[in-house]
C-alpha cells in the first residue's frame, strides 16, 4: 500500500489523522502525526498499519454496502406490504359481495 492510498482512504472517509488514527487503534497522543508522515512519505508504514487500514477500510466498504441492501429490502417490504393490504381489500370486497352484504366502495 503507498502512501497514495492511504491518503485516498482518508480522504475517502472524509476524516482527519486523527480520527482515522483513533479507528485503527493507534496511540491517541501522536497516532494522528505518525499517520500523517506515513502520508507524506516521511516515515514508512509498518506490515501491521497496513492491515489495520486495509481490514478497516473493506469493513467501512462492506458495511455500506450491507446498508445499501438493507434499505433497498425495506424500500421492497414497504411495496410489498401496500400489496398484501390492497389484495386484503379484494377479498374482504369478494367475500362481503358473496355473502349478500351492502359492500361500500
Amino acid at each position: 500500500m503507498s502512501t497514495t492510498h492511504i491518503k485516498f482512504i482518508r480522504q475517502s472517509l472524509n476524516i482527519t489523522f486523527e480520527e482515522l488514527a483513533e479507528k485503527i487503534g493507534l496511540a491517541e497522543e501522536d497516532g494522528g502525526e505518525y499517520l500523517q508522515a506515513v502520508e507524506n512519505g516521511k516515515k514508512k508504514a509498518s506490515n501491521l498499519l497496513i492491515r489495520c487500514l486495509e481490514l478497516y477500510y473493506n469493513n467501512i466498504k462492506q458495511q455500506n454496502y450491507i446498508d445499501h441492501l438493507n434499505n433497498k429490502l425495506n424500500f421492497n417490504n414497504f411495496n410489498n406490504y401496500d400489496y398484501i393490504e390492497q389484495a386484503e381489500d379484494y377479498l374482504d370486497y369478494r367475500i362481503n359481495k358473496k355473502n349478500n352484504k351492502k359492500v361500500v366502495d
